[in-house]
């Protein structure tokens, strides 16, 4: 009867410890996801911002390509070549 008194409890003490480290190991996984998605989602938001920084420099040197065809010191050619060669 003492003897299984003792089994019980050392299979009780194991089952709590089973369970605390696996408790500890979704916990690891969960916080492990919410970092990637974090990382994700600021790697979005610096290509994002790559773009539109990008975008902005193309429709600057755009627009002087237009004022200097304005102006006359491109001629047609000059232009479109010019203009070509920034949007590719």
């Amino acid at each position: 009867m003492l003897l299984t008194y003792i089994i019980s409890g050392i299979s009780l003490v194991i089952f709590i410890v089973i369970i605390v480290i696996a408790g500890k190991a979704v916990s690891r996984g969960v916080q492990a996801k919410r970092n990637q998605s974090a990382d994700n989602e600021s790697s979005n938001i610096d290509s994002d911002i790559d773009l539109n920084t990008s975008n902005k420099i193309v429709s600057e040197e755009l627009r002087k390509l237009k004022e200097l065809h304005q102006e006359g010191v491109l001629d047609e050619t000059e232009f479109k070549k010019a203009k070509d060669k920034l949007l590719d």
